[in-house]
């Protein structure tokens, strides 16, 4: 029972911030928007996780680093790709066959 309690408020907390950056998309609050994507909620909620699990905590912080430079490696190859207007469906389609997506 505790652990239906624990998974149900990590699904309302991920729900949340997701319906929390569609919301700020549509007000077109792109500042907002950006910040929540980019705080490391789940990142830190993932470290409290595997330490009280007695997890591996050296290697899921190694494993954040390099998951966290790719994500800024997406974004601005996207950013980069965006400022010579490429079409977002190939953008997209792009992502898709290299398994980003």
């Amino acid at each position: 029972m505790v652990h239906l309690l624990k998974y149900s408020i990590s699904g309302i907390i991920g729900a949340t911030l997701f319906i929390l950056i569609y919301h700020f998309s549509l007000k077109k609050n792109l500042g907002l928007c950006a910040l929540i994507t980019a705080l490391p909620f789940m990142g830190l909620f993932g470290l409290y996780t595997i330490y009280n699990n007695k997890g591996s905590v050296n290697k899921y912080l190694l494993k954040i680093v390099m998951f966290y430079s790719l994500y800024i490696f997406l974004f601005y190859g996207i950013y980069l790709l965006y400022k010579k207007r490429i079409n977002y469906i190939y953008l997209l389609e792009l992502c898709y066959y290299c398994g980003l997506l």
